[in-house]
């Protein structure tokens, strides 16, 4: 009797719009996460955990807001060593054989941009134009350089959508036959 008691207590508990002890509580079960593997540059040395929104979408490409949640970050140029929440976002456009990541941040008077330009072949390799640019005080430093990614360091991370996961479901355009 105690557990039947005790059960009808929690059940009691968890229904709170319930005015009788032991009613039954409905469950709805939550949505699974949509969850997209994106290519946003060399796999580096950590756990990285990113979460993103949808922007847009199309059947060629679509354009994410990244954010990484944590890991650890080691961009040239940029100062801080640990990604989190309160690190600026950057936008990632992927299709099925490119990406574009921009990230712009700015700390006190110094502005800095890192351009990723990428080909992607066979989703296992991709050749990247990386460009740094940063200003301080009115002078601007700009550096280039290009590299390929292959073999282990190619990798697709998961990334948790959190809004416009309904734009992903773009129909793709199929060809049409006229006949005349």
């Amino acid at each position: 009797m105690l557990f039947k008691t005790t059960l009808m207590l929690v059940a009691g508990v968890m229904s709170a719009g319930a005015h009788i002890l032991g009613a039954p509580v409905a469950v709805t079960p939550q949505a699974a996460p949509t969850v997209v593997n994106l290519f946003l540059g060399a796999k580096r040395e950590s756990n990285y955990s990113f979460a993103a929104s949808v922007i847009a979408a199309d059947a060629v490409a679509t354009t994410y807001r990244i954010h990484c949640e944590s890991g650890a970050l080691n961009m040239p140029g940029f100062p801080t060593t640990t990604c989190d929440q309160n690190d600026p976002p950057w936008t990632v456009t992927e299709g099925p054989s490119t990406m574009v990541g921009i990230l712009t941040t700015a700390i006190e008077s110094v502005t800095a941009v890192l351009d990723e330009r990428c080909i992607i072949e066979g989703r296992t390799a991709a050749y990247c134009n990386y460009t740094f640019s940063g200003n301080s005080a009115g002078t601007t430093t700009y550096t280039a350089y290009t590299t390929i990614i292959t073999g282990d360091l190619f990798y697709e991370y998961p990334v948790v959508v959190t809004e416009g996961a309904e734009k992903l479901l773009v129909p793709v355009a199929t060809p049409c036959v006229q006949r005349g």
